[in-house]
This record gives structure tokens, sequence and C-alpha cells, in this order.
């Protein structure tokens, strides 16, 4: 809100009656002025239509918070803290650990900062023999900030330091498995290798505890609620994907973001976000419905090859598909590391990644990279002509389109990045990342409001609780999700894009424009009818967002049937006792 003084530490609810008339005026009038002045382009309007139906269901999802199960979240978070108490000892009495504390006596407990890591590896590096003549984490490759010239220790780094660690105790091991006598050496090794290993438990352990655990404590209890509530940004990425995070007040943290929410087998913060205490004693069932390989089907629809749509339109698997054509195999002769390799070059090749990440990743040659590549390419000729076309549309306009029209601005125009080789391959993989991203975004838009408009048609006992990524969360009824079960996979497979206010489909045409036809574009217009690659969701029911079971389906004549339901009904006869 615009203000006559706009003070940086302003409090709207406590701001004078008269101060905020006026900021609401010059707000309606600065609006008023930009509508005038800014024209939508015609190809996002559609966009702006769908956006304008999903603000409502947004709202209600952000007013309805998520609600959280206090018992077990007070019960999660005494065993977590036992846990840290459990490491915290081991780290304290790890032997390399008390005789650096007897070396620099100011050091009485292990603490997690970098002053003392720093110290501790300095000294570390003095007690061992590396035979190399570098400090021992500048071998090992660790960065230092540039500021101060100490050592960092964030995740990545961590784990540089665990993986070598552990090579270099491996490395002193003895030639007899039965020999139990270590060498000095050895043994300062081993210690400090266990250390690392405790060192990254406590990171993460402290962490959770106190992102989620403890913020979500202090919010309940300050509230005397138990809910946490999140923000959405429909606008807040350049990709178009929907953005969350915890709610504020008061410059306070008062909620979470579902799009972060760890997983963690021993503690998961996951499963404290259940229905609320009405619905659960009602039996209510928390739902995620999960859009299967979403950017893939998208690219299949931009880029029109042939072999990749036929894969979804069959049902097929496509990254078995993808290992038989780039290892010159039949389908039934790829290894299960093959059919890794060729999901790994799907994903890679979606996200723009070079020969280089690929022979990262499956640690091979950069040569043998390019090669699976180059076949790759072979095998689906129209992916990187698709690139191609996005690239020429982005040299003329400095921008690229997604297939409903959404547009991606480059903060660097073309012309002023092509001279340089890494950063023209950075604009153009942005270009066609957003295509890919913010289309498969909306999808999942047009589903929500179908969704949100049958479930209040058919006054369903259910309710939407929030997006992930590319899955749709909710609550409801057993007896609901049962008996509308046909229909609401019928609005996942077969989303109403048009009802949503999606009408028109933008493509790249395979074929360069003529000049004649061009019309200033190298965009094809095509109804929404034209859509050809079908969808594909994983859903999954249970207590919590944390605990569920799959339910398995398939499709036949039409029909969405569902294969186990045996053992989904016993799952939840027995949720809640």
């Amino acid at each position: 809100m615009l203000t006559v003084t706009n003070p940086e530490d302003i409090n709207w609810a406590t701001m004078p009656k008269e101060d905020l008339l006026l900021g609401n005026a010059l707000d309606s009038f600065v609006t008023l002025h930009l509508a005038h002045n800014l024209t939508l382009p015609k190809e996002s309007q559609q966009i702006n239509l769908l956006l304008s139906k999903c603000i409502p269901i947004f709202n209600e999802m952000e007013e309805g918070g998520l609600d959280v199960n206090t018992k077990l979240l007070t019960e999660i978070t005494d065993n977590l803290i036992k846990d840290i108490s459990v490491i915290q000892k081991s780290l304290d009495n790890n032997s390399v650990f008390k005789k650096f504390c007897a070396f620099d006596s100011s050091v009485t407990e292990f603490k997690l900062s970098s002053k003392l890591l720093n110290g501790f590896f300095k000294w570390f590096d003095n007690q061992v023999e590396t035979g190399q003549s570098e400090d021992l984490l500048d071998f090992i490759g660790v960065n230092r900030s540039p500021k101060t010239n100490q050592y960092s220790f964030n995740e990545v780094n961590l784990l540089k330091i665990e993986s070598e660690f552990a090579r270099l105790a491996n490395k002193l091991k003895k030639p007899y498995p039965n020999q139990i006598i270590q060498t000095k050496e050895e043994e300062k090794w081993l210690s400090a290798n266990r250390l690392i290993q405790d060192l990254m438990k406590l990171r993460r352990m402290k962490k959770l505890h106190d992102s989620y655990f403890a913020t979500a404590t202090a919010i309940i209890e300050r509230e005397k609620s138990s809910k946490l509530y999140c923000n959405y940004n429909l606008t807040g990425t350049v990709t178009g994907r929907i953005s969350c995070e915890g709610m504020s007040y008061n410059r306070k943290k008062y909620g979470v973001s579902m799009h972060t929410l760890p997983r963690n087998t021993d503690f998961n913060f996951r499963d404290v976000i259940t229905p609320s205490e009405k619905e659960r004693e009602d039996g209510w069932l928390f739902v995620t419905v999960d859009y299967s390989t979403m950017e893939l089907r998208v690219m299949a629809q931009a880029c029109q090859d042939p072999a990749f749509k036929t894969a979804f339109q069959n049902g097929d698997d496509l990254h078995l598909l993808t290992a038989a054509k780039i290892f010159n195999k039949r389908e039934e002769d790829v290894t299960k590391e093959e059919r890794q390799t060729g999901k790994m070059v799907n994903f890679l090749t979606l996200y723009g990644g070079g020969p280089k990440r690929l022979a990262e990743e499956l640690q091979i040659s950069i040569l043998k990279a390019k090669t699976i590549i180059k076949d790759y390419n072979k095998a689906f000729p129209n992916i990187d002509r698709f690139k191609k076309k996005v690239i020429k549309y982005l040299t003329t306009f400095d921008q690229s389109l997604s297939l409903f029209g959404r547009v991606r601005r480059l903060k660097d125009t073309y012309s002023t990045v092509s001279k340089d080789k890494m950063e023209r391959f950075r604009v153009e993989r942005q270009a066609v990342n957003a295509i890919i991203q913010s289309t498969a975004s909306d999808i999942l838009l047009a589903t929500l409001v179908n969704l949100d408009f049958y479930f209040k048609e058919k006054n369903i006992r259910g309710r939407l609780v929030a997006t992930v990524h590319d899955s749709i969360e909710l609550v409801i009824h057993p007896s609901d999700l049962f008996t509308h079960f046909q229909e609401i996979m019928e609005l996942f497979h077969k989303p109403d894009l048009q009802k949503a206010g999606i009408s028109t489909l933008y493509s790249y045409p395979l074929q360069p424009l003529t000049r004649e036809n061009q019309q200033g574009s190298y965009l094809k217009e095509s109804p929404i009818s034209e859509w050809e690659i079908p969808f594909k969701v994983d859903i999954e029911v249970g207590p919590s967002f944390g605990s569920n079971i799959g339910i398995d389906f398939e499709e036949s004549n039409g029909k969405y049937l569902i294969t186990n339901p045996y053992e989904v009904s016993n799952y939840i006869n027995n949720i809640y006792g």
C-alpha cells in the first residue's frame, strides 16, 4: 500500500484512519491509471482469466489453513529433542574431539559453528598424515568464504568432507579382517569419520526441529489454535509455477510452506498435517492426487515428436523406450540400470542439461555422454527441433510463450548475452523451461478450478487444502471419495481446460513459417481441443499428509476401476482404530 511517508517500520494495524484512507485512495488511483495504460497481450488474456478463477480458491485454502494434530506434534517433537541430545552426547564424547578440547581449552562442547569447525579441522590437519602439501580441506575441495577466507560448512561442503573422510579411513583398513588392533593413525581417521557423520545428523535434526517442529509449536501456543497457514503467490515465479510460503503477521512467522515440508522417516513433520479434529472423529481422509510425469507430457505436446507422443498415448514406459533407443536394444533386453539412464536423459534434456552434467550424474566420460545425447536426439529429433524454434522466437522477441500464452520475458535480452556462450546457453534454457513448467502449472490450476466447482455443485463433504508442485491435497469423507471416485478421476485425467478459461493452444511449428504468414509471430494458434497427450495421476489416501496408502486403479472403457479395493478398505478401517 502507498502511504504519505511510507516509513520502513509501518504497521498497517495501528495506522491512523486518515493515512489508511489516503493510502487506499492513492492505491486505487495508481491501479486505475495502470489499467488504462497497460495492455495485456492477446495471448496472455486467457491466463489472466484462469488466474482470476483461481484467486478465490487459493483465498479459501489460505483462510482455511492447515489442521495440525497437536498431540502427535508434541509427541514427535519430544522424541526429536531426545534424538538430538543423543547425537550431541556422541559428538561431545568423540575421542578426536576430546583431544581437540584438550588442545583448545575454550572449547567444552561441540557446537554447529563455523568458528569451531574451522579450528577443529585446522588442528586435525596437523594431527594426521595426508601426503598432500595443501591444507586438507583445500585438497577435499571445500569452498572458502571470499570475505573471511574461512571454510564454509554448508550441506554441499559437509557432504564432500564426509565422503572423503570415509574414503581415507577405508584406505587405512588392514588386509586381515579379523585384525582388531588399530594404528593411532587409523583410529584418528575412523573417529573423525564418526564425528562427521554425527555432525551431519545433528545439523539435519536441528534444522528439522528449528524450522518446522519448534516453529509450529510456537505458533499453536501463541495463537491458541491447532492451525498453520500458507501464503500462495500465483505470480511469484518467473516460470509461472505457484510459490508458497508461511504467512507472517506483525513480522513474525505464522505458518509453514507446503512446498518445503521435509520427508523424514523417523520424524515426519507431514504426519502432523491432518484433517481437523472433528473431521478425524468422523473418519475423514487426507488425500493427495499427484500428476505423473506432467512436464514430460507437456514436452510431448510441445515438440510433437511422434515416438514421444505415442509412448504417452499408448501408456508405454517412456524411460524404458528411451533406454531401448539410445542403447539400440529391444525393450525386453533393457537392464534396470539402462532404464535409469534413460530416465535421467529424459529429465536432463527436459531441463537443459548437457554432456558434462550427464557425465557427472552417470560417472561416465564426457565423450560417452555426448554419444548418449546424440543418440537421444536421433531417437526423438523433434525435441531438439522444438528447442531451436523456441530459440529463434527468443532471438526475435526476447521472450518465450507457453502453450497457453503465458509470457516469460528474460531478465537479460538475448542480444546482450549472445556473445557469451555460457550466458547464451543459460538464457536459452530458461526460455524452454518456462514453456514447460508454466504449462504444467496451468494444467494443475485448471484442474483445481474444475475440482472446486464440482465439490460445491455436488455438496461433497470435502475441501481443497493445498497444492504442492504437481499435486493437489484435499480432505474428504471416505464415502464421498469412493462415491464420486469416477468423476474425480475424470476431472484429473481429462480436465475441462476451456471451462477454466483456457480455449487456445499455442505451438511453435516445426517447419519455419514464411514471411507472408508469420504476421509478426512464429506461433500457431489452435483450439484447446487439439491437446493430444493424456494425463495420468497417482492417488494416496491416509490419516495425514505423511502417512498414506496408494489407490491402484486402471482405466477400462472410460471407467476408472480400483484394483486393490480390499487393501485400501482394510487400511482405512484401521486408521482411526
